[in-house]
């Protein structure tokens, strides 16, 4: 949250393995930022392979523009357009990002050279995409080790003292 709230970083890395809740993450940062730091937070998931055609409709659908049956390139213009336009601060989070890709071409998501009203939170797998995509901040989840995961599954499991816990260790 903190990276996302530096007014000079609009492009936020989030790398972890599988499982160790990215997306949890974003969608807490979504929570806790929405309507203190940023107006809007539009929620995206890219996934594999991206379907571009259908995170588009569903930015267009996030910003309550009016679309028709538009080509590609028109639409793209239109969400460009009305995201620089915007006067108020907007963040758009990038689920599960597999792959790299130009988020002007693709999505119509001003650089932030373009707009720094705009920023951009992207959680995936490799940190190559984070590297590539121009991420300014990129923070990095690593696994637990042995004694914070067993301390996590007590947490959760409600197994304090339990016999098989004795025996995990």
């Amino acid at each position: 949250m903190k990276a996302l709230e530096d007014e000079n970083c609009n492009m936020v890395g989030l790398q972890g393995l599988g499982g160790t809740g990215k997306t949890l993450m974003a969608l807490k940062v979504s929570e806790n930022l929405e309507g203190s730091h940023f107006s809007k937070v539009i929620f995206l998931v890219v996934s594999k392979p991206p379907d571009f055609k259908n995170i588009q409709r569903e930015i267009v659908r996030q910003l309550d523009l009016k679309s028709k049956d538009e080509k590609e390139e028109e639409l793209l213009e239109g969400i460009w357009s009305q995201i620089t336009s915007m006067e108020e601060k907007l963040l758009i989070i990038l689920d599960d990002m597999w792959e790299e890709f130009d988020l002007k071409k693709k999505l119509g998501i001003p650089s932030i050279s373009q707009h720094k009203d705009c920023s951009v939170l992207i959680t995936t797998c490799n940190i190559n995409i984070c590297q590539n995509m121009g991420c300014q901040k990129i923070i990095q989840l690593e696994k637990l080790n042995e004694e914070d995961a067993l301390n996590l599954f007590h947490a959760n499991a409600s197994m304090n003292n339990s016999n098989i816990s004795k025996k995990l260790v």
